[in-house]
């Protein structure tokens, strides 16, 4: 115990002061010395409430985004350690301590494994899909090592604080989701990062068909938002095309039309082949679960995700050419 080093906390949350109280109860209940922890609590409200035991901090709500109130907790955090996680988890009572232990010479960064609370058929879904933080996907990737990995989620992941301050922090001109994906590209980039399958939260799932499409809406928008702010453009448009549903269906559509073939049983036809695809790419999923219920919604729930995805797009290039994001100049410490 004399041997962990100190480390600082740090939870940003917004309009969730329930599920904030209810991380921070499972953080009370670590394997690690208290005397080493610092929390920082950084809340976006116009009524502030204290809580006891953290570093609270509020800023106003101006809607600038995670991104921003992760910048004023590293700001505010004293250890040379910091971990992440976000208000909606709850934390293994080891998970400080195996993100902790894989901090070897030239370590820099430590991404952990996120598995479900109260899951569902839907939410068993998003994990063996890869969301969030990586999702089982990972987790059994691994095989229980530690492995390189160049994608770390705020949900569960620690840095080197001086590594994050080199790199500029976190993207906070972009108040949009996935700057925790560009922070981790630019540190991998210099810096060895690692994902160790012990260290563990449980993150609560969306669960329902509505919340998933509105969140991968947001992905979407995130995704051309950060454009301007990624040195490969190039890849990045290839990839959003490439990967883009809509444009897969329509090109379908129109060979479907073209080819002397019956245009109904051949999309039947295609359909099954998809959905067989999707279920033999993501069997894992039902070997780590044993939930055939899950295994089988699998490609629905990713047919859900990849449509929001590209209406995120599609409704972020709606809008008039120039337009910007409006980001307060005001700056909160």
């Amino acid at each position: 115990m004399e041997s962990l080093p100190p480390v600082s906390i740090l939870i940003s949350t917004k309009g969730r002061r329930k599920l904030a109280e209810r991380l921070l109860k499972s953080i009370k209940g670590l394997d690690y010395p208290e005397d080493k922890l610092e929390i920082v609590v950084v809340e976006e409200t116009a009524e502030p409430k204290p809580i006891e035991g953290v570093k609270y901090i509020t800023i106003p709500p101006e809607n600038r985004g995670f991104a921003y109130s992760r910048n004023v907790a590293l700001r505010n955090a004293s250890h040379p350690l910091v971990a992440f996680t976000d208000d909606d988890c709850l934390v293994h009572p080891q998970w400080l301590r195996e993100l902790v232990s894989a901090f070897k010479p030239g370590v820099f960064g430590v991404a952990g494994a996120v598995l479900l609370t109260e899951p569902s058929l839907i939410g068993y879904c998003e994990s063996i899909l890869g969301f969030p933080g990586g999702g089982i996907k990972y987790l059994v990737n691994s095989d229980g090592k530690l492995k390189p990995t160049k994608y770390l989620s705020t949900c569960n992941c620690a840095y080197l604080k001086e590594k994050i301050e080199e790199v500029g922090g976190f993207k906070d001109q972009l108040p949009t989701r996935g700057t925790d994906y560009l922070l981790a590209k630019d540190v991998s980039k210099q810096y060895t990062c690692l994902y160790n399958p012990r260290a563990i939260v449980y993150h609560q799932p969306r669960g329902s068909f509505r919340e998933i499409f509105r969140w991968f809406i947001r992905r979407g928008r995130g995704e051309l938002t950060s454009l301007g702010l990624i040195e490969d453009k190039k890849g990045e448009i290839i990839h959003c095309f490439s990967s883009s549903l809509t444009l897969k269906i329509l090109v379908l559509m129109l060979l479907l039309s073209i080819l002397p073939v019956s245009f109904l049983p051949a999309l039947i036809a295609v359909m099954i082949v998809y959905y067989s695809l999707i279920l033999y790419r993501y069997y894992f999923g039902y070997r780590y679960y044993k939930s055939l219920g899950a295994w089988l919604l699998v490609p629905l729930v990713k047919l859900v995700m990849d449509l929001g995805t590209d209406f995120g797009r599609l409704s972020f290039l709606w809008k008039r050419p120039g337009k910007k994001e409006s980001i307060p100049s005001k700056k909160v410490l």
